[in-house]
């Protein structure tokens, strides 16, 4: 089994929230901001994507992009298959622009993993980020697509279709916890401040770490998904379901 326990906000002062999670086959509804727990059985896919803020429809295409990864999810079972995915994404997004002039130059990053039983995928294109967190410490599994202060590769973002490169990797699965999260979390602060708002009941860590992105003063759309594989997860575990908490 995993859980995961994910909060999507609006930043302070954003007309509208630009970020989206995806859990599996759900797109997470980015209003009311409140932490949602999900169960599931694995394999199940968790990513956090962040539309790009001054491009156009920014919501859109993280919207769009959302759409694409939860729809295929439940056929995802490998690092390929998640290359596949994002790339299909991408290339969807470039589809709808080409059919949509006015959305044309819209783009998001995108950060996640894969759990099976037996590993862990994690993939990421952007500035969006993957930490793991084990004894009390908060380690960074991506490395930012990012140069100068700019961010160097996106889904989508320009006037004609550019391939990315789906940064992934797959290591053996760990009884430890795991963060995708978007800029909104990490860039006014830095992982000493936030490992240990990642400690405590798993459905309290999301608002924990909401706090701390607000205490730093972060203006941007904020989204964490915080995963918890369980070791004891075994094949015929129960189904699915999600619970909202306030």
């Amino acid at each position: 089994m995993l859980k995961a326990a994910v909060l999507t906000r609006q930043g302070l002062g954003r007309t509208v929230n630009q970020d989206r999670v995806v859990v599996n086959q759900t797109v997470v509804d980015p209003q009311p901001a409140k932490t949602s727990v999900f169960s599931a059985e694995l394999p199940s896919l968790v990513a956090v994507l962040d539309g790009l803020g001054g491009h156009p429809a920014g919501d859109v295409a993280a919207s769009l992009a959302a759409e694409v990864i939860a729809s295929a999810s439940s056929e995802v079972r490998s690092e390929p298959d998640v290359v596949a995915l994002v790339e299909e994404a991408n290339r969807f997004l470039y589809q709808t622009m080409a059919t949509f002039p006015i959305l044309q130059y819209m783009g998001t990053t995108i950060a996640g993993v894969l759990v099976t039983l037996e590993a862990v995928t994690v993939f990421h294109v952007g500035d969006s980020r993957v930490y793991f967190h084990a004894g009390g410490d908060l380690v960074q599994a991506t490395v930012d697509d990012r140069r100068d202060g700019y961010v160097t590769q996106t889904l989508g973002g320009h006037d004609s279709f550019e391939p990315i490169r789906v940064h992934a990797s797959t290591e053996p699965r760990a009884d430890r916890r795991i963060l995708a999260a978007t800029d909104g979390l990490f860039d006014h602060t830095d992982r000493e401040t936030l490992s240990p708002a990642m400690n405590g009941l798993l459905e309290e860590v999301p608002d924990q770490l909401s706090q701390v992105a607000i205490e730093s003063a972060n203006p941007d759309d904020f989204s964490v998904a915080v995963i918890e594989p369980s070791t004891a997860a075994q094949a015929g575990d129960p189904a699915p379901g999600t619970e909202g908490l306030s």
